[in-house]
């Protein structure tokens, strides 16, 4: 810690008199001969307590900030002595304010620009404490810099409420269009460049396993989707089982979507809407795709109620069904938003206004496809504190 006014003040409480406050006039004939002294000693080995405690409070904070447990630190500043005012300790309670809130807007707007803001503050205020709190500013900074570049081209998504399923949704980007024939091509040559040098298909999903673990994949399942050859072409892909499209998403540093999320994503918060275009069901192109034969290109037409800082949210509903998370394990997993080749008009309304069909995890029916979503809590560069 660098030398301040608590640090000197300290120091000077420590040999006022000349005289060591860890004596004391009853053990120490002379001292308690001392009338005046017997007097001053008392006071000044209480302040010089309190010094100790509120140095030993500040290393302790710091520490569990240096960690990223920023709740941890909170807490432990609440508890903090306060018979003494030290300038640490100030800092240290204005670092973690301002911490706390970079995270806060982040969480609940993804204003990530307002949170960039904040962290810059708590870095400069951390030039007082100890060269972990400001280092783990800068990591966080760095993660949160990570983010803005990983989510260019991303909707974000404010946190909210949906009725169903009955949730409270923390904010999340979603990708504005549903993922492309020419995307998924591109992932599947990346992810050949990455086991050429593998021999078997055992030593091949070696290579993969820790990355593409929320994929819930096998040997065979990964040789198989090695084994594809998807066509370019802004159309949406189909045909595609939920493991690959989780093995996409995982690739990616990204995840499907929860069934409250996409539900968020198409109603808006507290449901405010009919169908993911608005209220009242549609034919026109803008809103959804009207045909049963093919799907429309990613970035064309289905236009959601949406309009995020210029960028439009497309297909939500109608085009490919979009698979969904489900819990780990599960055989089975909900599409969202209907199939563009669903012939019953019943079917095709009640879809896009929430209701999911179920289908197994291996299925590779046409119309069905997926988008991702990322969240800042499970970004790992960020790092997101505890």
């Amino acid at each position: 810690m660098r030398a301040t006014l608590f640090g000197l003040a300290l120091a000077s409480l420590v040999s006022l008199s000349g005289c060591a406050l860890d004596a004391t006039p009853a053990g120490d004939p002379q001292l308690g001969a001392d009338a005046e002294l017997a007097q001053r000693l008392p006071p000044l080995q209480r302040a010089r307590d309190g010094w100790r405690a509120v140095a030993a409070a500040i290393d302790t904070v710091a520490q569990q900030v240096a960690a990223g447990e920023l709740t941890r630190a909170d807490a432990g500043l609440r508890a903090a002595p306060t018979t003494v005012a030290a300038r640490e300790l100030t800092a240290l309670v204005d670092v973690v304010a301002r911490c706390r809130s970079a995270f806060e807007r982040v969480d609940q707007q993804l204003d990530l620009v307002a949170a960039a803001e904040e962290l810059t503050a708590a870095r400069t205020l951390a030039a007082e404490l100890p060269p972990a709190v400001a280092e783990r500013i800068a990591a966080w900074q760095l993660g949160l810099s990570t983010l803005q570049e990983r989510t260019t081209g991303m909707v974000a998504i404010a946190a909210g409420r949906t009725k169903k399923p009955a949730a409270q949704v923390p904010a999340f980007f979603v990708d504005a269009s549903e993922c492309s024939r020419a995307e998924f091509a591109a992932f599947v040559r990346e992810l050949r460049e990455l086991v050429a040098d593998a021999s078997t298909r055992e030593a091949r999903f070696a290579v993969v396993a820790e990355r593409l673990a929320a994929a819930d994949l096998t040997p065979d399942r990964l040789q198989d989707l090695l084994d594809q050859e998807p066509r370019d072409g802004e159309q949406p892909i189909e045909r595609v089982t939920w493991h690959e499209a989780a093995a996409f998403a995982a690739f990616r540093g990204k995840a499907l979507p929860s069934e409250a999320e996409w539900a968020l994503l198409a109603f808006g918060d507290g449901g405010r809407f009919e169908f993911p275009w608005g209220n009242g069901w549609s034919n026109d192109p803008e809103c959804r795709n009207p045909s049963d034969r093919t799907p429309a290109e990613v970035g064309q037409g289905g236009l959601s109620w949406r309009r995020e800082n210029g960028l439009r949210v497309h297909h939500v509903a109608g085009n490919v069904a979009e698979w969904l998370a489900t819990a780990a394990g599960a055989r089975e997993a909900p599409l969202a938003g209907g199939r563009y080749n669903l012939r019953s008009e019943r079917d095709q309304r009640e879809q896009a206004q929430g209701r999911h069909e179920v289908r197994y995890k291996t299925d590779t029916t046409a119309g069905v496809g997926f988008r991702t979503v990322l969240r800042p809590r499970d970004f790992a560069p960020l790092a997101w504190p505890r």
